[in-house]
């Protein structure tokens, strides 16, 4: 009987949500800006299959904060100019 009120207060003590060693303060909450870490352009490559042929192609992805707050908008440039493939695509995503 003592083993499972001891085992009881182990597990309860593991299970309850504590708050030792916080302090609580009225400071503002700072909000985070998750798009930061995001903006910059970004070089590499692609592959696929054309006819059965693995086909390597340049990729090359600007990604911009817009003036809308909390959207990023992300530019696609998909091979070269001028060449069979090429492609660009603009999307805009809500952060």
């Amino acid at each position: 009987m003592g083993s499972r009120i001891l085992s009881f207060l182990i597990l309860l003590l593991l299970f309850t949500p504590g708050t030792y060693g916080q302090n609580v303060t009225n400071s503002p909450e700072v909000v985070p800006d998750l798009t930061e870490n995001f903006v910059g352009d970004w070089v590499g490559t692609n592959q696929h299959l054309d006819n059965g042929a693995i086909v390597t192609e340049p990729v090359e992805l600007k990604v911009t904060e817009t003036r809308i707050k909390n959207y990023i908008r992300f530019d696609y440039t998909f091979g070269k100019k001028n060449r069979k493939g090429f492609r660009e695509n603009v999307s805009v995503f809500l952060s």
